[in-house]
């Protein structure tokens, strides 16, 4: 998953990543939802 740029210049975002080659389901799924709140302006 790639965030475009416009997410990059007007959200700070912090994580921790498992050392592993695959996210777990929840958190792909997690991730995803963030991603999507955020194109829709949901996290302003």
């Amino acid at each position: 998953m790639v965030v475009r740029d416009e997410f990059a210049t007007s959200v700070e975002v912090h994580a921790l990543w498992k050392r592993q080659a695959q996210l777990s389901l929840r958190v792909h799924y997690l991730v995803d939802q963030l991603v999507s709140f955020a194109a829709a302006g949901k996290l302003d």
